[in-house]
């Protein structure tokens, strides 16, 4: 059985070599062709992360034997199997043998061999030396001998929520169809799905779908919204179809085809007592995309951990770390594959809109998860899309996850936190950011009931105009100055006495200003504020921003309210915790979501699952 197949640079998805291989320039690769040419003396390393292979978790999460590799020539190569290991010295490799292969002029051949060890720790790997000019590597794969009665029966429906990304959509839609519809040999024939929810409700339906791929409208509920509705149309067709397993994905990613074979082999062969783990992808960056951005989350009572982050995956060393195993509460829905036996219709996501769903599902159902080199999507960093929007969900959705989970998050910490990101925001004159700081802790205050009655498009517009509207720099009255935004990432704090004299003048709120400044919207900093009168806040990912003025009035009435919620928090919060903690479950099953998408019907014709199971 093959476990994965050896992969090369592949334009419109990475072009990056060292993801795949490590070689000098006597090796060419022919991105048209897909092979590797040659010369005499030239040397090619498969110590990556995309074709390298993890001995230990296949070993540990699979039925599989030993493992073994398969590599297609034309020509005359030295092979050497390699296993190497990540210790705390160093990395180590040790060479399993060496063994030339040649083939007849003109022929193209298949060898394989085994990688006999007794260690099971770090990598897999092979080198391959060239003997004679103009051969040629044509790929391989690494395999295993597994008894078909141990093999299983595994479906995926693969669930892309989309909002007004048609091209992103598209893409994605013929990258899976060329793989895995149109490609009757491969062993995912028939083996795979797609739904694709579109909250923007501007995908041609008629157009799209096929008897593998069904488009729904739906309502502008997020992310969670989105994702949902793709769980309870899994869920209608399931007992038609007989899915295993749905995949979460984003809609504006880059997708390694590769990472769902892997995904999918993986799932074929666990091991009984790893049957209901999630298998969940690691977020690169779509920029540099090379850098790992996360590989499995911890939740940390909302102080997010992203695990394994600002890895370096052109090199072996990350490599291997990698896949070193930590402790992850989630796998973010970017790319995260979830067993049927967790998609029940009392058991579906809370209505968290965005930020926090993924992360709440993972702690409520995730026993185990499997990351893998090799399985993982390119998006967009986070620090790209500044939004107001995402000050109000963190901050309501890091409470209501708290507390469904009891896990510990003490008044005091709230008040400190609210105090400190309302000031901020004042101090940064971005007084709609503190009104939607404190509205978050308003509206969690008010309890399940309240989320239970909420339109969630209503509220997210709501939300949405309550923000600041990101706009083209020449739509503003002040003039966006470069040196400016560029000169406040490096403008250099005051000395210890006079820094005393900004914080207790409230960043110079008290005090004339004077300037006119372009500052950035992201990691901006109070000292960049003090004593400025307008800012023009940029983004230069997007070329926008948005213009802050200093107000002492409106200063003053937000400290003002920030007290009195802090005066309410004090009293209320126990009693909202306790209420989310004893009725949170209201707002994650069929019947809510029924009424919250606006789709009542299609509790009908779901399967009935008693709450007891």
């Amino acid at each position: 059985m093959k476990l994965q197949n050896i992969i090369f640079p592949e334009p419109g998805i990475c072009m990056v070599k060292e993801l795949y291989y490590h070689a000098e320039d006597d090796v060419e690769y022919d991105p048209a062709n897909r092979y590797m040419l040659f010369k005499n003396g030239g040397i090619s390393v498969f110590d990556t992360y995309f074709n390298s292979i993890t001995a230990e978790k296949w070993e540990k999460y699979t039925r599989i034997g030993s493992i073994k590799v398969t590599v297609k020539i034309r020509g005359s190569f030295k092979i050497s199997l390699l296993h190497k290991e990540r210790l705390i010295s160093g990395v180590t490799t040790r060479n399993l043998g060496d063994f030339e292969i040649s083939t007849d002029a003109g022929e193209t051949k298949e060898f394989t061999f085994s990688f006999d060890t007794q260690s099971a720790n770090g990598m897999f790997c092979f080198s391959l030396l060239c003997l004679e000019d103009n051969s040629v590597f044509y790929g391989g794969y690494y395999s295993s001998n597994i008894p078909k009665q141990q093999i299983r029966d595994v479906k995926i429906g693969v669930i892309i929520c989309t909002f007004k990304r048609e091209r992103f959509i598209q893409k994605n839609i013929n990258s899976l169809s060329k793989h895995f519809f149109d490609d009757k040999n491969s062993d995912m024939y028939n083996k795979l799905e797609i739904f694709v929810i579109d909250n923007g409700k501007t995908l041609d339906i008629d157009a799209i779908s096929t008897d593998k791929i069904h488009v729904f409208h739906n309502n502008n509920t997020g992310g969670s919204g989105g994702f949902t509705r793709g769980m309870i149309e899994v869920l209608k067709l399931n007992e038609k179809a007989g899915f295993s397993h749905v995949l979460l994905m984003d809609d504006d990613v880059i997708i390694e085809p590769e990472s769902i074979v892997r995904t999918y082999t993986m799932l074929s062969i666990l091991k009984d007592e790893y049957r209901d783990t999630f298998v969940g992808g690691a977020m690169l960056r779509l920029d540099n995309q090379y850098i790992q951005v996360e590989s499995g989350g911890r939740w940390n009572a909302g102080n997010l951990v992203s695990l394994k982050r600002d890895l370096d995956l052109r090199k072996c060393e990350p490599c291997l770390y990698n896949e070193i195993e930590e402790k992850a509460d989630f796998n973010a829905w970017w790319y995260c594959t979830i067993p049927m036996e967790v998609i029940r219709h009392d058991n579906l996501a809370l209505p968290l809109f965005i930020r926090g769903d993924d992360v709440e599902f993972g702690i409520r159902n995730m026993k185990h998860l499997i990351l893998l080199n090799g399985i993982c999507v390119w998006h967009e960093p986070f620090e790209n899309k500044y939004s107001s929007t995402t000050f109000y969900y963190i901050l309501r959705n890091r409470l209501i996850d708290n507390s469904i989970h009891s896990i510990a998050y003490p008044k005091k910490h709230l008040i400190k936190e609210l105090a400190g990101q309302v000031l901020r925001e004042i101090f940064y004159y971005r007084y709609k950011n503190a009104d939607l700081l404190m509205r978050a802790v308003s509206d969690f205050l008010k309890g399940p009931d309240w989320l239970l009655s909420q339109d969630g498009a209503l509220l997210h517009k709501e939300i949405m105009d309550s923000g600041y509207k990101m706009k083209h720099i020449e739509e503003f009255d002040i003039p966006f100055t470069y040196s400016s935004y560029e000169n406040s990432f490096y403008q250099p704090d005051q000395i210890f006495i006079k820094k005393i004299f900004r914080l207790l003048t409230f960043n110079g709120l008290f005090l004339r200003a004077k300037y006119i400044k372009s500052v950035p919207a992201f990691n901006a900093r109070p000292i960049n504020f003090y004593r400025v009168k307008r800012a023009l806040n940029y983004d230069y990912t997007s070329r926008k921003g948005f213009v802050t003025e200093k107000s002492i009035s409106i200063s003053i009435s937000q400290l003002i309210k920030m007290l009195k919620l802090i005066f309410k928090v004090h009293f209320k919060y126990k009693s909202a915790v306790n209420s989310y903690r004893r009725d949170g479950r209201k707002l994650m099953n069929i019947e809510f979501w029924g009424n919250y998408l606006g789709i009542n019907q299609c509790s009908d014709k779901l399967p009935q699952v008693s709450m007891s199971e």
